[in-house]
């Protein structure tokens, strides 16, 4: 695969390689980005997995010290073809894994 390079400030990027998200239950959160949002699985142990969605890699490490959802602006979106959003907000809703309400702005 070729990708451009980003020149920011001088500097030469590549891109994003991965996203890390601390969770509180590792086999819920692995179940809910591989049923709901369609991740594949590509590496799991006792206290992570990394995931893959297209280009994006996700790592999702095992935190105990997470307490709930956070009150801050920390968020991640993802992008989706308009004529699947209805099929694809259902299939969230009626999931026993999600734990938000997906809305279309």
């Amino acid at each position: 695969m070729v990708r451009r390079h980003l020149i920011a400030n001088g500097h030469m990027l590549t891109g994003l390689n991965h996203v890390t998200l601390a969770v509180r239950e590792l086999e819920r959160s692995i179940g809910f980005h591989r049923g709901i949002l369609g991740f594949k699985l590509a590496a799991q142990w006792d206290t992570g997995a990394y995931l893959e969605l297209g280009d994006l890699w996700l790592c999702l490490s095992l935190d105990d010290t997470a307490s709930g959802p956070r009150i801050d602006y920390t968020h991640y979106v993802f992008s989706l073809w308009a004529t699947t959003f209805a099929a694809f907000a259902d299939k969230q809703q009626r999931s026993p894994a999600s734990g938000r309400t997906i809305a279309a702005k």
